[in-house]
């Protein structure tokens, strides 16, 4: 489950990086990576990764950098054709669907949990009777981070087969902890939240997350995801691997603990796309970011525009250069061994991102990812600064 801790210390750390290399005058065309003498991607596996993709994007244009395996014992190279669990970097998803059900004037942003779930009146905690949608997508909400097992183990007894219901039963539980936060007050990253967001969702589309994902969100682009780890549903796809450098250890695809929390969580962080698909979910963003039509919803992306800096919002982190007003989008995820990181310039001139079949153990020492961070900053400031 995503490392929070490693999250909200990037808002204190990432922003002196940017604003010394990153943020300078965006250019239309990308480097190919292919060039270099050893690419990102294997100089990645070389750090530790068991397998890594890259890519380079333009509203027009992308590039992909891969090397490593699918898995230690496989001899089956990564690809951008494979599956990799998304982790959090799929919060904007789960965002998205609830822009398009607000312009289609299912719910409003400012809609409360109690207005869209009537039939949880006098089970919550009075502090959440407040709390509205986009509190929850904007980790405002002050619910209960959820990004660790230990805290689920409350609802990991006998629950309903149905999808939808599992999730009801387990976001009374959620809505029944304490708050670490009065509602509004502050960013407390929490899964729970984004949780109990696509519990509104599932009531308001009448099925399940995924299918409401699928329909709602990604058709339109022309992609598609799939759930939890894709070794799970699908042959020869990529093995999450869990631990410190030199020291991993493979996260069994079918293990009940790990499926049951992807599954209840899952508009949290359960998502699962090929990195090429993943290249064109955000390719679409670069396009609506650089003024032109897209399927995004304008809520979503008005939302983006008006982020101040360091601030989160809707599955994105805004970082601001004040001496030239240049923006970048950033966010990070971490799941079931899966690592993924992705920085959008503002404008919409390029992207990078980065996904592996590897991730950390240790919220002290996030070496992946650190490492994946490190690369694609480095790759953007690279092509900006080298047309």
């Amino acid at each position: 489950m995503d490392n929070s801790s490693h999250f909200q210390n990037l808002l204190k750390l990432i922003s002196p990086f940017l604003l010394a290399s990153l943020l300078v005058a965006c250019n239309d065309t990308m480097s190919d990576a292919k060039q270099e003498p050893v690419s990102n991607a294997q100089a990645s596996v070389q750090e530790g990764l068991v397998g890594a993709v890259f890519g380079e994007l333009t509203p027009d244009k992308t590039g992909f950098d891969s090397a490593g395996t699918i898995s230690k014992d496989s001899r089956i190279k990564i690809k951008a054709e494979h599956y990799f669990a998304l982790g959090s970097n799929g919060k904007s998803i789960t965002a998205i669907l609830a822009a398009k059900m607000v312009e289609a004037g299912l719910v409003h942003w400012h809609s409360r949990i109690l207005d869209v779930l009537p039939e949880l009146e006098g089970e919550i905690r009075d502090e959440y009777t407040t709390v509205t949608l986009e509190q929850l997508l904007n980790h405002k909400s002050g619910m209960i981070p959820l990004t660790d097992g230990d805290e689920a183990q409350s609802f990991e007894g006998d629950l309903p087969e149905n999808a939808r219901e599992r999730r009801l039963v387990t976001i009374k539980w959620m809505l029944n902890q304490a708050p670490v936060a009065s509602a509004g007050t502050g960013f407390h990253y929490s899964n729970a939240g984004y949780t109990v967001a696509g519990a509104m969702m599932e009531k308001l589309g009448n099925s399940t997350y995924l299918n409401l994902v699928n329909e709602w969100v990604l058709k339109p682009l022309d992609i598609s995801a799939i759930m939890t780890m894709p070794a799970t549903r699908l042959d020869n796809q990529p093995l999450g691997y869990l631990g410190q450098k030199n020291h991993l250890t493979r996260v069994d695809p079918h293990d009940e603990i790990l499926l049951l929390l992807d599954d209840v969580i899952s508009p949290a962080g359960s998502l699962c796309m090929t990195a090429q698909d993943y290249g064109k979910y955000l390719q679409w963003h670069l396009r609506a970011l650089s003024g032109a039509d897209t399927p995004l919803p304008s809520s979503y992306l008005d939302k983006l525009h008006a982020l101040n800096n360091n601030e989160y919002a809707l599955g994105w982190l805004m970082i601001k250069n004040s001496q030239n007003n240049n923006v970048v989008l950033f966010h990070g995820g971490e799941t079931d061994g899966f690592t993924t990181t992705a920085v959008l310039d503002g404008a919409g001139k390029s992207g990078v991102f980065a996904v592996t079949n590897t991730a950390s153990d240790d919220e002290n020492n996030p070496w992946v990812g650190d490492l994946l961070e490190k690369k694609t900053l480095d790759l953007l400031v690279k092509n900006q600064q080298n047309p």
